[in-house]
């Protein structure tokens, strides 16, 4: 599936998983640290930076750049399509552009108007639950909707999480925002499995 934001296109088997990546204060890392393998950082010397390998590099109020880059050389890993840093500074941002990490890097402004909060919208005050309000959201948006699924862990944890990304996925909904990616990945390529999208993962024949 394609899904269109702006002037980006993610392309992933099934419904787009977008990994969001947020400030991370914990602390300045050390080049390189928990990088995957194949991935390149700044320490390789792709950076504008230009850090070499084995300096203490630059550190930004929300996090280091090594740190949140592995954070999303990670989210990649795991199955995102796209990363979106989400809350991190200009600074933080451009240092990034030193990680390859193989899917497109949001700003946020790529999702302005797309992004649907279900938890806030069941709030609103024509008392429609989640599902019909995406559904309505869906019909009256010219483009595609994608849904911020760390809302309904938030509400109701791992359960309400895998339940309103299945049910979301059915609806109609072209993407998802999600700090949990390989939770929601594996949802959303359950529905994609089942409404024959995508082959299922593992296929075995019954012998009666």
């Amino acid at each position: 599936m394609e899904l269109r934001l702006g002037t980006v296109t993610i392309v992933a088997d099934g419904y787009p998983v977008i990994a969001r990546i947020g400030p991370d204060t914990r602390g300045v890392a050390i080049p390189g640290a928990d990088a995957p393998t194949g991935v390149a950082t700044a320490a390789d010397g792709n950076s504008e930076f230009g850090a070499a390998a084995g300096e203490r590099r630059e550190a930004h109020p929300e996090g280091s750049v090594d740190v949140v880059g592995a954070r999303a050389a990670r989210a990649a890993g795991e199955g995102a399509d796209a990363v979106l840093l989400d809350g991190l500074s200009p600074g933080l941002r451009a240092a990034l552009a030193g990680w390859r990490l193989g899917v497109p890097v949001l700003d946020g402004t790529e999702l302005d108007g797309a992004l649907v909060d279900l938890r806030a919208a069941g709030e609103d005050a024509d008392g429609l639950p989640p599902a019909e309000r995406l559904r309505r959201r869906v019909a009256e948006l010219k483009g595609p909707v994608v849904v911020d699924a760390d809302e309904a862990a938030a509400a109701g944890g791992s359960a309400a999480l895998v339940a309103m990304v299945t049910v979301s996925a059915w609806l109609g909904a072209a993407g998802f925002v999600t700090a949990r990616v390989r939770q929601v990945r594996r949802a959303v390529d359950m529905v994609a499995a089942v409404r024959g999208i995508t082959g299922p993962a593992v296929a075995r024949r019954g012998l009666a």
